[in-house]
């Protein structure tokens, strides 16, 4: 398989947005545009400041962005130390 035969995460995204035109992606979506475990998502939205919303009620599916992914993603990037 080539890399051209693999779908980048901005793929997803759009098929994802096709699809609910919406622009909202569940926590499988999430996990492989950052490739994270669909727990890691999950407990991101629980414990660490993911933003998102629940469907239905308190225990409901997740969706999110990727934009609040990719805000979520930028607070936790460290940076080198230049001595």
């Amino acid at each position: 398989m080539t890399s051209a035969d693999t779908a980048s995460p901005l793929v997803v995204i759009e098929r994802a947005d096709a699809l609910t035109g919406s622009g909202w992606i569940d926590a499988r979506q999430a996990a492989y545009y950052t490739s994270l475990h669909a727990s890691t998502i999950r407990r991101a939205c629980r414990d660490d400041g993911l933003r998102h919303i629940r469907i239905g009620h308190v225990n409901g599916p997740i969706r999110t962005r990727a934009e609040w992914i990719d805000a979520w993603l930028m607070r936790h990037v460290h940076e080198p130390v230049v001595q």
